[in-house]
């Protein structure tokens, strides 16, 4: 995945000082691409609850299977 393009990529990682129209415009494009991490992170959230629930489920059920189980 690229990173979404920017006229600001040639002063990044430079001592560059943003004009106040600069600092307007670049809250104006970090908007989407901040919005879109929010989303990703609570995806992620959401997943990661969700194999917890799983691996619980699987783990219990595996120890059911367990050869010491079968030992009289």
């Amino acid at each position: 995945m690229e990173h979404p393009s920017s006229r600001f990529q040639s002063v990044l990682h430079t001592n560059h000082v943003p004009s106040p129209s600069e600092i307007t415009e670049i809250r104006d494009l970090l908007r989407a691409p901040e919005q879109e991490l929010m989303q990703i992170d609570a995806e992620i959230a959401k997943l990661q609850s969700r194999r917890v629930i799983l691996d619980t489920f699987v783990a219990a059920h595996r120890a059911l299977l367990s050869p010491i189980r079968r030992i009289p």
